[in-house]
């Protein structure tokens, strides 16, 4: 039924010649047309939202971001000084050696690269609604986990959702109890209703939660 209501939505939002700004049915479909899922396991994976195609160097060079993107990876443990190169007519992200300079997507781990895709979304925001980001911390320990997580809820432009298997992540100190989301038996309840108890900030969220607190 919900599936039909959101297609019935689609096929009149298209078939209508004009919308007011304020129309429910047009602010539902610009939402959903700029919603953004996308992984990094060494390419540039994701769904919704287009990118024509750019290349990653080639938007973070020809919008001058080298610096930042190094500053990112700097405050991520990752101290590289990143330079520009050419190569095949074209110019790509090299990084700098005492001796010599290699191609940053060659020689970098997939963490690294997950990084930089990471960098790189983030950086093209200003038409995305909502990001979903599942398993965000594959190739992350947890303190870069911890960073990239409150990097994203820095963000203003858009809604996210985060999925982990990461336990260490569930803390007060990061997010509210009801901004955490426990998924079983195909059911989504947020921390703070599932448990009878009134979670106060000293309380350990993780200690609830392998305690089987969220799980009655």
């Amino acid at each position: 039924m919900k599936k039909s209501i959101i297609l019935s939505n689609i096929i009149i939002f298209y078939n209508t010649l004009y919308w007011e700004e304020n129309s429910p049915v047009k602010l539902l479909i610009e939402f959903v047309n700029n919603m953004l899922w996308f992984r990094s396991f060494r390419k540039n994976e994701f769904m919704g939202i287009m990118a024509n195609g750019e290349d990653i160097n080639d938007f973070i060079i020809n919008n001058r971001l080298l610096n930042e993107f190094e500053k990112f990876l700097k405050n991520c443990g990752q101290n590289y000084k990143l330079c520009e190169i050419n190569e095949l007519g074209r110019k790509v992200i090299g990084v700098k050696y005492k001796n010599y300079i290699a191609k940053f997507s060659a020689i970098v781990s997939t963490g690294t690269l997950s990084l930089w895709l990471f960098f790189y979304w983030m950086n093209r925001t200003n038409n995305i609604s909502f990001v979903f980001l599942d398993e965000f911390d594959a190739f992350y320990h947890y303190k870069l986990s911890t960073y990239i997580l409150n990097y994203v809820n820095s963000k203003n432009e858009f809604q996210s959702i985060l999925t982990s298997h990461n336990t260490y992540l569930v803390s007060n100190e990061l997010m509210r109890p009801d901004c955490y989301l426990w998924l079983k038996d195909g059911k989504i309840t947020s921390f703070a209703d599932s448990t009878t108890k009134n979670i106060r900030q000293a309380h350990n969220l993780e200690k609830m939660m392998l305690g089987g607190e969220f799980e009655q």
